[in-house]
C-alpha cells in the first residue's frame, strides 16, 4: 500500500479547497473561514493565514507563479483578492501553531466585493463559485451565487 509522505496541520475545520501555486506553495481554504499558504519544505504549519471571510471558503482561484493574485469566495457572499507580493509586508497578527511555529495572520485583502452587491446580515448567503473570465482571463473574474446571476468583476 501507499504511505503518507507529508501531513500539513493548521485548519480547525474541514478543508474545502486546495491548489498549488508554483512548485513549492500550497494554498488551502477551509470551513473554518480561513485560507492558508504552506511551503511543506519549510514547515508542516501554514506560513500565512488569511482571515477576512465570515463564513466557510467556497472557492478560490490561484494564478501561476508569475501571477501573484489569488481570489477567494465564501458562503457569506464575499469575494476577496489577495496579493501574494505584499503578504510579508502586511501587519503581523501572528498566531502560535500546534508545533510552536508562528503563522502570520493577515486580515485585509487587496480588494473585496460582495457577490450580490449588498452585504448580508447572515453569515451564510449561499455558496459563491468563481472562474476566470473568457474575454479577460488575466484581469476579470466571474462569480455565481445562490441568486443564479453571473457577475463579472
Amino acid at each position: 500500500g501507499g504511505k503518507c509522505s507529508n501531513v500539513l496541520s493548521g485548519h480547525s475545520s474541514w478543508v474545502t479547497q486546495i491548489e498549488s501555486w508554483g512548485s513549492n506553495t500550497i494554498v488551502s481554504g477551509s470551513a473554518d473561514r480561513t485560507l492558508s499558504l504552506w511551503d511543506p519544505r519549510v514547515s508542516s504549519t501554514p506560513l500565512f493565514v488569511l482571515r477576512y471571510h465570515k463564513a466557510p471558503i467556497t472557492d478560490m482561484l490561484v494564478g501561476s507563479r508569475t501571477d501573484p493574485l489569488m481570489v477567494s469566495a465564501a458562503a457569506d457572499g464575499t469575494i476577496a483578492t489577495w496579493d501574494f507580493r505584499v503578504l510579508s509586508q502586511s501587519p503581523d497578527e501572528s498566531k502560535s501553531s500546534l508545533q510552536g511555529r508562528r503563522s502570520k495572520s493577515i486580515r485585509d485583502p487587496k480588494l473585496s466585493v460582495v457577490h450580490s452587491g449588498e452585504p448580508t446580515r447572515s453569515s451564510t448567503a449561499g455558496q459563491v463559485l468563481l472562474c476566470r473570465s473568457i474575454l479577460n482571463p488575466e484581469t476579470s473574474v466571474l462569480s455565481i451565487g445562490p441568486d443564479a446571476v453571473v457577475r463579472e468583476w
